[in-house]
């Protein structure tokens, strides 16, 4: 009997201790789960906003381009992919610098939140090379690598003077 007793003395002690546990570890449980799927928000709302910056500036980049097409396609993008609460109010800036021959392109835009009156801003930045057409580099530094030949003058020729250039090279 006696240690018949003394289990009821400690299930006794023990009544309440699942609810007590609960009371603690519940709420941490959930702060852990609310900052797991707040982190993939912010992730994919950064995912979208670089998408996006390089977007605009591949479109900024572009042959004769300018940078309010960059701004455009930058601002449709991320319109298209962040929908609702994923990249709000995107902002697009779009810098140029000639110099160095490349365009950036920064989205900024603000992502939903699960806590109340906190907005996490999203900012991110893809800088391309500005597309130009120019001359071989050989021919940038020595001229023109045939000489003065006339079968490889880069003006249009008459046909008198292709006539001319097929009989030298035919006597050679």
């Amino acid at each position: 009997m006696r240690g018949l007793s003394a289990l009821r003395r400690r299930a006794r002690s023990a009544r309440g201790s699942v609810s007590i546990e609960m009371v603690i570890l519940l709420p941490l449980a959930l702060t852990l789960l609310f900052l797991v799927v707040q982190g993939a928000v912010y992730y994919y709302a950064r995912s979208a906003a670089m998408s996006s910056a390089q977007d605009g500036a591949l479109s900024a980049s572009a042959y004769e381009s300018g940078d309010a097409a960059g701004e455009q396609r930058a601002l449709e993008f991320a319109a298209q992919i962040g929908g609702d609460g994923v990249l709000e109010d995107p902002s697009v800036e779009v810098t140029r610098d000639e110099g160095a021959g490349t365009v950036t392109v920064t989205v900024t835009g603000t992502t939903m939140s699960l806590v109340p009156g906190w907005d996490p801003e999203v900012s991110q930045s893809a800088t391309r090379d500005i597309e130009e057409f120019t001359a071989p580099k050989d021919y940038q530094k020595r001229g023109n690598p045939y000489g003065d030949d006339p079968r490889y003058e880069t003006r249009p020729m008459s046909q008198e003077e292709i006539d001319e250039a097929n009989a030298e090279a035919g006597s050679r």
